[in-house]
């Protein structure tokens, strides 16, 4: 869910929305979301309803899936570089816990002064960091050489506030876009805004109505203007009660609308059902923002793109891999065998868990687009349509040699990297730790 729904579709869906069809980063980042959004259509049919793939294969009920969904994007951090992720995570100090009280798992196999060099994702996974991130900084240094070329772009401008909104479904008025970006027609977010934005406007009117104070008669802009000055938590709990307002209660056996991430659908739903429904939406989990900075700087855009291209490529290839899950029954099971306690200590996952939590894994498996491919001429394409078709001639070939070289370059280094992790693989004992994270086995995207 994380990679499927926090980093492929927010940024698939960030792309389509928000920047022209020969946009530069469009263009770039066309490879990362190959795919994405025919999988994540089918994903939300097949995986993420009631009582499909995804669900049997968890321990959870409806209520409960709901509440890891809104605790995972809680605590989601766009900004934070895998270099500050993995520190955060101390797990020299944890690992080293639990050798001091279990002696006997301290072997030739396991050593802690080298153990941030020998787990893949301290490894394999900083090389392969390090030449995303080199890559994303070039190629915007090369269409935007000037500060003033990036705070030019309003396209970026709105594919910053997408991201940082989740599409405005955190911030259905987008409060950190200014107010003639905003309104302007036929560019996202005034042409699906509108509704949710006013809706919610004339909900906090309707309330104030109730409580005997005046209609202020101001408009549509002066409104959201006066809205988002006001303090996060204060906007956060007015819209968590209009959301509350869209969950009716009625009889049992009457049709009735109610609200539901992405939109709205008609059910026919118990009492019981009806309770669950709306208690799913609970005001712990909202936030107005991913935490993105009003105004774009490079560094920070360089460290957010990098961010993302890394997740849906080894991040998703990390949590893809199907091999432990069909070697050892007991690894990564989120439902307990009914009777564990007739087999002693032994802990196995119930076996229906099991086999659904396969049939994900080596689906996700599947090949798709390598990251090594070239896409090369995909990332000069723009050059002759995009902002710079007024160039000369030579400016326009110029640019395209530069971005060539990057991308070669690019390529160069992730396969020098995948030939050094394939040497030191052959090199360790089989039962140490877990293969190295090669460049040469990823996907580009999350295209399955």
């Amino acid at each position: 869910g994380e990679y499927h729904i926090g980093y492929a579709n927010v940024l698939s869906t960030a792309i389509r929305q928000t920047l022209p069809e020969f946009h530069p980063l469009r263009a770039f980042l066309k490879p990362y979301t190959h795919g994405t959004g025919t999988v994540d259509w089918v994903a939300n049919h097949m995986l993420l309803q009631d009582r499909s793939v995804l669900h049997r294969a968890s321990g959870f009920t409806r209520r409960a899936r709901g509440f890891a969904y809104g605790t995972f994007q809680k605590h989601m951090n766009y900004t934070e570089t895998l270099p500050e992720e993995l520190k955060a995570k101390k797990l020299n100090g944890m690992i080293s816990t639990i050798m001091n009280k279990k002696p006997s798992l301290t072997s030739a196999l396991w050593k802690l002064d080298d153990i941030t060099n020998t787990m893949p994702m301290f490894d394999g996974a900083k090389s392969n960091w390090k030449i995303h991130r080199s890559f994303v900084d070039k190629y915007l240094k090369a269409i935007y050489p000037s500060d003033a070329d990036l705070a030019a772009d309003t396209a970026l401008k709105r594919f910053w506030n997408h991201i940082d909104t989740w599409g405005r479904h955190m911030d259905v008025c987008v409060c950190k876009m200014d107010s003639d970006i905003f309104f302007t027609e036929d560019q996202w977010p005034a042409f699906e805004a509108t509704k949710t934005c006013l809706g919610l406007l004339n909900f906090e009117e309707k309330r104030a109505c109730s409580a005997g104070k005046k209609n202020s008669g101001a408009s549509y802009a002066q409104r959201r203007e006066q809205w988002c000055k006001r303090p996060k938590n204060e906007r956060k709990n007015v819209l968590h009660a209009w959301l509350e307002s869209e969950c009716i209660s009625k009889e049992k056996g009457v049709r009735k609308t109610v609200w539901k991430s992405g939109g709205c659908e008609e059910k026919e739903m118990s009492e019981s059902e009806e309770a669950e429904e709306c208690l799913s939406y609970e005001a712990y989990h909202m936030r107005s923002d991913m935490g993105l900075p009003p105004v774009i700087n490079r560094s920070t855009l360089v460290d957010v793109l990098t961010k993302f291209i890394y997740e849906v490529t080894l991040g998703h290839e990390m949590a893809a891999d199907n091999i432990p899950y069909m070697a050892d029954p007991s690894y990564g099971g989120v439902r307990i065998s009914k009777n564990i306690a007739a087999r002693g200590n032994e802990i196995l996952v119930d076996f229906a868990t099991y086999i659904y939590g396969n049939v994900i894994a080596a689906a996700t498996t599947i090949r798709s687009i390598p990251l090594l491919a070239d896409w090369s001429e995909l990332l000069v394409h723009w050059v002759d349509e995009y902002k710079v078709k007024e160039w000369s001639d030579e400016k326009r070939k110029e640019l395209k040699k530069k971005i060539r070289m990057i991308h070669l370059n690019y390529k160069a280094d992730l396969v020098h990297l995948s030939n050094k992790l394939m040497t030191q693989t052959l090199k360790r004992p089989k039962n140490e730790w877990a293969p190295y994270l090669n460049p040469a086995t990823q996907a580009a995207s999350i295209a399955v």
